[in-house]
């Protein structure tokens, strides 16, 4: 089996680079994108595992990616990365994220959170 591929999706690339930096590409193969629109794309694209997905993003936030997801014949699993969580305590209604972590995450909860989210099938 090979390396789980995680798109991380996110418009300050400080914030993709050190989320990749935190996981480690020896673990996954990593894809990145700006904006919702480019993720979208990309994930018509590839066979992605994973999109971690900033919300607040201009082109395409991550709800706004989420959504479109809807419709994909095998939509990857996704963790919403906010530093708004609280208004997501209860998901409104159709969102369908594996996971929310707010800002500022500690890099053990996100490796935590990605295994576990990668592991079910």
């Amino acid at each position: 089996m090979g390396q789980k591929v995680i798109l991380v999706v996110d418009d300050i690339e400080d914030v993709r680079q050190a989320i990749i930096r935190t996981l480690g590409d020896d673990n996954y193969s990593f894809l990145e994108a700006s904006s919702g629109e480019e993720a979208f794309g990309i994930i018509k694209e590839n066979s992605i595992d994973l999109v971690l997905s900033d919300i607040a993003m201009p082109k395409g936030n991550g709800l706004e990616l989420l959504e479109k997801l809807k419709g994909h014949s095998n939509p990857p699993k996704f963790i919403l990365v906010t530093g708004y969580a609280s208004m997501f305590q209860e998901n409104p209604e159709g969102l369908k994220a594996s996971a929310i972590i707010e800002k500022p995450y500690r890099a053990t909860d996100l490796i935590h959170l990605v295994e576990e989210i990668l592991s079910k099938d």
